[in-house]
């Protein structure tokens, strides 16, 4: 994947063995839905409490900047906070309610995670303290509520001429080698993408796009 596009951030603070897994690094929220879940465990042996918040960003790429939200309520989040018990797992949902109209947007997830100790025996009442804390990042695109499809492929480059990403897989002969090679990307509408490892002129080299759920065959 491209190191520079939808990159996931994790800032830890000394002393903190293991954050959650929040799953994938990027989220779509496809045109025909209006939410989508992700799934959150704890892997340690300690409870965690975990903080969620949401911004908007100009783009994914390097050098997005968070801009307004377009409207109130426009990405919404349930639960903000929770608490999850060791070893445990639960769902955070994000429910859309923005413009329905042809614009990709862009959101930065934020998962600030606190571990927890329990102290039973000094009062009655358990005690939640916090100990150490790990911040996450991730990504969740909302594709265009009117979504247009396109693209096109000149030799060995290939432009999204759509108004939503997709995701690029191409896999064949290598460029500098008699070896198979595989690239993996998210393209952006507008994007040109010229493949560094595979010979997309080679005639067995393969190349396809996932948008949502579909799988177009490219070459």
């Amino acid at each position: 994947m491209n190191p520079k596009i939808l990159v996931a951030c994790l800032l830890l603070i000394p002393g903190i063995s293991q954050a959650i897994n929040v799953g994938a690094v990027t989220t779509f929220i496809d045109a025909d839905s209006q939410e989508i879940a992700k799934q959150i465990e704890n892997g340690s042996d300690q409870a965690r409490l975990v903080t969620i918040t949401v911004t908007r960003i100009s783009s994914p790429e390097e050098g997005g900047e968070e801009i307004p939200m377009e409207v109130d309520g426009e990405l919404m989040l349930s639960p903000s906070r929770l608490m999850l018990p060791a070893n445990a797992k639960n769902n955070v949902r994000f429910f859309y309610k923005g413009p329905q109209d042809g614009k990709e947007r862009y959101y930065r997830i934020r998962w600030l995670d606190t571990a927890l100790s329990m102290d039973d025996q000094r009062n009655e009442r358990r005690q939640a303290v916090a100990t150490t804390s790990a911040q996450i990042g991730t990504i969740l695109v909302v594709t265009p509520r009117q979504q247009q499809f396109a693209y096109d492929l000149k030799e060995d480059i290939l432009t999204n001429k759509g108004n939503a990403s997709y995701r690029t897989m191409a896999y064949g002969p290598c460029l500098k080698s008699k070896e198979l090679c595989k690239e993996t990307y998210y393209d952006l509408p507008g994007k040109k993408r010229k493949f560094k490892q595979v010979n997309m002129r080679d005639p067995k080299s393969h190349l396809g796009l996932w948008l949502g759920q579909e799988f177009v065959v490219v070459k």
